[in-house]
């Protein structure tokens, strides 16, 4: 369980990579926000929609914990997906100005929770348990991951090394969560453990370099221990 000096701190530092998120948001003028992200398919507005939407749905799963509803995270898988190509082409300063709304509306449920006693220890995410408290880690990780997409100048060894390895849990749960992934045993030099199914295949980096691997596919700074090839894995 999160103790709430600990809880506190880990929304200080959400705060912290947010406002490096907005500002460079805030930089890009309205021909910059169609460039091509590192997300395939996908220009930067899409990227910085999705982040507007993924905290709206972040907000949703707090609500849960508050008030012992059980909202979805979205409507539908299509109804997101219409959302973010909706709103990808907005102008450069309406997508900053929804960003920032999405996130303060976070922010201030994610507080609402830990000053709330009786809130739900856990919430139902995409069918699984998932810690309440855990939440503004999850988000966290989704800024920072989502920050190096834009393709500017960010990138993830930047973040915090605790965002990092946020975002290193972050993308080892959705991938224990699909059967189609392959058995690991994900590792880093920073001492990070952590189990995917039977373990079989023992994988090391730089926690960064292991996320970049796991949510992008980029392979340059991760090897197996065993000098094997690295399993395809299925992209966060």
């Amino acid at each position: 369980m999160t103790t709430r000096p600990q809880y506190l701190a880990d929304l200080k530092r959400l705060q912290r990579e947010t406002d490096m998120l907005l500002a460079n948001v805030a930089s890009f003028t309205d021909q910059e926000i169609t460039r091509p992200s590192q997300c395939e398919g996908w220009t930067r507005g899409h990227v910085i929609t999705h982040l507007a939407r993924s905290a709206e749905a972040l907000t949703r799963m707090l609500d849960n914990a508050l008030t012992g509803s059980s909202d979805p995270m979205y409507p539908s898988p299509e109804q997101r997906n219409a959302d973010i190509e909706a709103g990808a082409g907005r102008p450069a300063k309406e997508q900053l100005a929804d960003l920032q709304q999405a996130h303060a509306a976070f922010m201030a449920r994610a507080q609402a929770l830990i000053d709330t006693p009786g809130a739900a220890e856990q919430v139902d995410l995409r069918g699984r348990p998932f810690q309440s408290h855990a939440l503004p880690n999850l988000r966290c990780a989704e800024v920072v991951i989502h920050h190096q997409d834009l393709d500017s100048t960010f990138e993830l060894h930047e973040a915090d090394p605790d965002s990092q390895l946020d975002a290193l849990n972050s993308v080892v749960w959705m991938l224990q969560g699909k059967p189609e992934a392959p058995g690991l045993t994900v590792t880093t030099y920073e001492g990070d453990e952590l189990v995917v199914g039977d373990g079989a295949t023992t994988v090391i980096g730089e926690r960064d370099g292991v996320v970049d691997w796991l949510a992008r596919g980029h392979t340059e700074r991760v090897r197996t221990t065993d000098g094997s090839p690295l399993p395809d894995v299925p992209r966060w």
